[in-house]
């Protein structure tokens, strides 16, 4: 079960690739994890950036796969929010606080790149997960993207990219 879950969540990020960098970090993890084999010289580690908003003077963060979502779980500090969708394969997205009070705006709008950026983004309203980034784990040995986490709050909200709101 486990196993197809996971192959869900890889096949998730391959229809939401936006670029042969993020098809090529895909290409990685599974490498990685022995599912393809490398053929070559010598590997050169692929990272692409996250997606990267300007919202409210807050930076929001959101993964494009589940090598991604492991990265930005380890650039999220104590004080920072971490987003999921709840019951869909999704993008981790991460609100930076820098120590500040994060306002609802900034909270909702979060949730919506989480919701679009997730398999639910299609259709209407989406449950988003979000808690403390001190409150999400990644267990011992577990695939790339896979966390537990508790001492969350759900939001109910419409998919949106928030493209106007994308920092290049």
């Amino acid at each position: 079960m486990r196993e197809i879950d996971y192959a869900q969540s890889v096949l998730s990020s391959l229809e939401r690739a936006e670029s042969l960098t993020d098809l090529a970090e895909i290409r990685e993890e599974l490498i990685d994890l022995g599912l393809l084999r490398f053929q070559g010289k010598k590997r050169k580690e692929v990272v692409t950036p996250f997606r990267s908003y300007e919202i409210g003077g807050f930076r929001v963060l959101s993964g494009r796969n589940n090598r991604q979502n492991d990265r930005l779980l380890k650039t999220l500090r104590a004080g920072d929010l971490w987003l999921h969708a709840q019951k869909y394969h999704s993008t981790h997205v991460g609100i930076v606080s820098d120590g500040k009070q994060i306002p609802d705006e900034v909270l909702v709008a979060a949730a919506e790149i989480c919701a679009y950026y997730s398999d639910g983004g299609k259709g209407g309203k989406v449950a988003v997960d979000c808690c403390d980034r001190r409150f999400v784990k990644k267990p011992p040995k577990a695939n790339a993207g896979f966390v537990i986490y508790t001492d969350y709050k759900t939001l109910l909200v419409e998919p949106n990219s928030r493209k106007d709101e994308e920092i290049s």
